[in-house]
């Protein structure tokens, strides 16, 4: 691959990584603070004690992004751009399966 053509697909790619932020702010986090969601879930699990270098602990942190988002959502009136809040809740659930199954399993070893 020639440099030119190379540097026209970087340049195409850094547009298109661009744009998914951008959009994907607009769902995820406040407008004018993009790592406004990144910083509640961290104070939501420093309150809730969570330790994240667990696999439990990773989940929950899963949970809480999601509610996150569809409270981002629902309270603001966004018009998603990705997925809707009912996958958000579906993501929800599947979670809290995962969380169920993780600690049926700790129990049981």
């Amino acid at each position: 691959m020639k440099l030119d053509t190379f540097d026209r697909e970087i340049e195409a790619t850094n547009q298109r990584v661009r744009k998914l932020l951008v959009d994907k702010n607009n769902d995820y986090s406040d407008k004018d603070y993009v790592h406004d969601n990144f910083l509640k879930q961290a104070l939501i699990l420093r309150i809730l004690g969570v330790n994240m270098y667990t696999i439990k602990g990773a989940i929950v942190g899963m949970i809480v992004v999601k509610l996150i988002r569809i409270c981002n959502l629902i309270f603001n009136d966004k018009l998603p751009r990705f997925e809707g809040v009912e996958d958000s809740c579906d993501d929800l659930l599947g979670y809290t399966h995962l969380l169920r199954v993780r600690l049926k399993e700790e129990t049981e070893t």
